[in-house]
């Protein structure tokens, strides 16, 4: 099924070369030989050194009764351990490197291109996050053409270097990554990222106020949109307890939103871009890209 996913296999290739020789660098989906070789032992040994107290967050969202939810928890999980087996304090390590899975067969290229971002506990996490909003996503059956708001969908919808991108921002709770995603024609790779960089570097100098204040905006309602779905709910509680040992409150995401400057995005931007090794992954039909 990942097989037929080209924006997983190379986000997971991403990782493999933006992160090699550490944990991150391990393929989240497994190898069919691992799955094949899979024994009882070693599921009990994972789950006793990862189901623990310390690994788990029980939230309640809505109408419910807090007593009785300890009485629940402390019933369900009571007898799990505070802490685990001790567990390898393997070092994260990003580096600036690439990878190409040539496959001639596809119709297109899939190619990513990424440079270390910032942890999710990191100052300028939402700086990074207005950034990537401005960047923002296109695809073909997106509409509007030269009314889009973002410079490069504009590009994109007018010229076509590439079929579709997506700007992401990934963070762990040391590092990250912040970089592009696009699929384009197999003799227009080079096209589509020369957009994207020059995009990136286009932000680092010349990004105006009116523009980081709608990258904001769309953050914003982005976040508070998310508040009206009960799984999002959850998934923010949890989130925020193991990444900061409390609730982090809308009003606070807004206030941090509100304190990024224009300013603030250039300088941030410059010192991830400026000087730079990337990470690269292509799969696909790559044999036109010279990058």
């Amino acid at each position: 099924e990942v097989q037929n996913n080209p924006e997983a296999l190379v986000t997971d290739y991403l990782h493999s070369v933006a992160y090699q020789g550490t944990a991150l660098s391990k393929s989240i989906y497994g190898s069919t030989a691992n799955i094949e070789s899979m024994q009882v032992v070693h599921l009990k040994s994972y789950i006793e050194q990862n189901y623990c107290g310390k690994n788990i967050v029980v939230c309640g969202v809505g109408d419910v009764d807090h007593a009785e939810l300890v009485a629940i928890s402390e019933e369900k999980f009571g007898h799990l351990k505070e802490t685990s087996l001790p567990a390898v304090n393997d070092v994260v390590r990003y580096t600036g490197s690439e990878v190409r899975v040539r496959d001639d067969d596809l119709p297109y290229s899939y190619a990513a291109v990424a440079f270390e971002g910032v942890a999710a506990i990191h100052p300028d996490f939402f700086v990074v996050q207005v950034a990537n909003q401005m960047m923002s996503s296109w695809n073909q059956a997106v509409t509007g053409g030269k009314f889009l708001s973002s410079p490069l969908a504009r590009i994109m919808a007018k010229e076509r270097p590439a079929l579709s991108y997506k700007n992401f921002l990934v963070s762990y709770s040391d590092t990250g990554l912040f970089g592009c995603y696009f699929v384009a024609e197999r003799d227009r790779v080079d096209d589509a990222l020369f957009e994207i960089q020059s995009e990136w570097l286009r932000i680092c100098v010349n990004c105006g106020d009116h523009e980081v204040q709608r990258a904001k905006l769309r953050l914003r309602n982005f976040l508070l949109d998310n508040l009206c779905c009960t799984n999002h709910v959850f998934n923010s509680l949890g989130r925020s307890l193991l990444a900061y040992g409390r609730r982090v409150s809308p009003m606070e995401l807004i206030e941090q939103i509100e304190r990024v400057t224009p300013e603030r995005v250039k300088s941030v931007m410059t010192d991830i871009l400026y000087d730079r090794c990337p990470a690269i992954a292509g799969y696909g039909a790559i044999e036109g890209s010279t990058t």
